[in-house]
């Protein structure tokens, strides 16, 4: 009776072992993927700001385009342009940039660490053109 007994929790304990390292092989990884450097070309014009999005790969004809959307955790560098007659500024991520005068340029640096539509928009300019939303996901 001792050897049925012993033999019914051996089984018993080499069943849950096998259901606990079966769930933990399934289980995702916590981490995620490695973050990547992301160029934004903004150009400020009297009609409006437009965002040109390009990632860190190359092709023979210079940068490549990526969907209007930063993934989360990417580093993003926004290259501001002001490329019309008035002075423009651009804002985002909580961050400004000066007034910028006709072909002046500046720089902005942050990471998109969470999800959702962010505003962007000059604050010297009212027009529906000059605000928009990036999105992070």
């Amino acid at each position: 009776m001792k050897a049925r007994t012993l033999v019914l929790v051996a089984s018993v304990l080499a069943v849950a072992a096998a259901m606990t390292f079966s769930a933990v092989s399934l289980a995702r990884p916590q981490t995620t993927e490695p973050t990547k450097y992301r160029l934004v070309v903004v150009v400020l014009s009297d009609k409006g700001i437009r965002l040109g999005y390009y990632s860190d790969s190359r092709t023979h004809d210079g940068y490549l385009p990526v969907p209007s959307f930063v993934p989360r955790g990417d580093y993003v560098s926004f290259n501001v342009v002001n490329t019309g007659k008035k002075v423009h500024n651009f804002t985002i991520f909580g961050k400004k940039t000066k007034p910028l005068k006709p072909g002046g340029k500046s720089h902005l640096f942050t990471a998109a660490m969470v999800r959702g539509s962010f505003p962007y928009g000059s604050t010297l300019d009212t027009g529906k053109a000059f605000h928009g939303f990036l999105t992070v996901v």
